[in-house]
């Protein structure tokens, strides 16, 4: 029989597992090698599918190791969201040529964030080695270490998603399209990641017999205080992040040529499949971009001229 912790674990089987086809389905029609944003969802899926069956199977079977494994995925779980989010906004940015951040800046957060995961999977293994009481404090304070770093990360993240979306207002019909609708979803998943990072720090920094804020209590409290702000907060911003997947344009593989660098975006506009309004190109030697008819009125010429001929 599951306890209250078990009927929510398969809860959350139940809608995590479509997800995982669904994430592969946008990640696919995006490129897999194209947006790493919805290949983090479907790794998150992933994560949380494992994770609660891994609880079930701690109830049904008591197995230590099968607890071990649900409550490293509960902790570690948060990165592929946050790491999504920085996929998204990079994305944006790279898209709004002249008025992007640079992009060393997403790479320091990457980096960033995958070091709150490591502490955190580090973190978490320690906690169970309760036969050394010194590592098990140990995995703790790793644990809060991690979960620090992604609430920074996340937070940072938050601003540089509003200076975005500002950059792209201003950009106007220069941004490529679709871009603004990706912003706005990012936007609105903020609230929900931000009350996930508080039930995590406030689960991490309370003590460990806690019956209202805790990832492994069986206590109806903790059940559905975990409920409402894990569980709800975790699909609502998958689901806006699947959704800005459906709705994004397809971007596909730059055409790079000696001296030039070219973006397109698809489009039912152009018989060639160029945007007018969102075509930009990079000139040589890294000039300003050129944007609108212009851009794509030399992209003609270029495709149009003998393939003899060196640019």
């Amino acid at each position: 029989m599951l306890d209250s912790a078990g009927k929510l674990s398969v809860v959350e089987l139940i809608v995590f597992t479509p997800c995982i086809f669904l994430s592969a389905y946008v990640s696919f029609k995006h490129g897999f090698g194209r947006q790493a944003g919805w290949l983090f969802l479907m790794l998150f899926s992933l994560v949380r599918v494992i994770g609660n069956a891994s609880q079930v199977a701690f109830e049904v079977n008591h197995d230590t190791t099968a607890i071990e494994i649900a409550d490293i995925l509960s902790s570690v779980g948060l990165s592929p969201l946050v790491l999504a989010m920085l996929s998204f906004i990079k994305r944006v940015n790279e898209g709004i040529a002249g008025r992007g951040l640079n992009a060393r800046i997403f790479y320091a957060l990457h980096v960033a964030i995958l070091v709150g995961l490591v502490l955190s999977i580090v973190g978490g293994t320690d906690q169970f080695n309760f036969s050394n009481p010194s590592e098990v404090s140990t995995g703790r304070t790793l644990v809060k270490a991690g979960i620090c770093i992604f609430m920074a990360n996340f937070l940072v993240l938050s601003a540089i998603a509003v200076y975005t979306m500002l950059q792209v207002c201003k950009a106007g019909t220069l941004a490529a399209a679709g871009e603004k609708r990706i912003m706005l979803i990012v936007l609105a998943s903020i609230p929900f990641l931000m009350v996930r990072l508080i039930y995590s720090m406030i689960t991490a920094f309370s003590s460990s017999g806690s019956t209202v804020f805790s990832l492994t209590s069986t206590a109806t409290t903790a059940v559905v205080v975990r409920a409402v702000m894990a569980f709800l907060e975790e699909f609502a911003t998958e689901a806006l992040y699947i959704g800005a997947g459906f709705l994004a344009p397809v971007i596909p593989r730059a055409s790079v040529q000696p001296g030039r660098r070219e973006t397109k975006i698809r489009s039912g506009n152009s018989s060639d499949g160029v945007d007018m309004a969102s075509y930009h190109q990079v000139g040589p030697n890294g000039q300003e971009p050129i944007y609108g008819q212009q851009a794509a009125a030399q992209h003609q010429q270029y495709h149009a001229a003998p393939q003899h001929q060196q640019y």
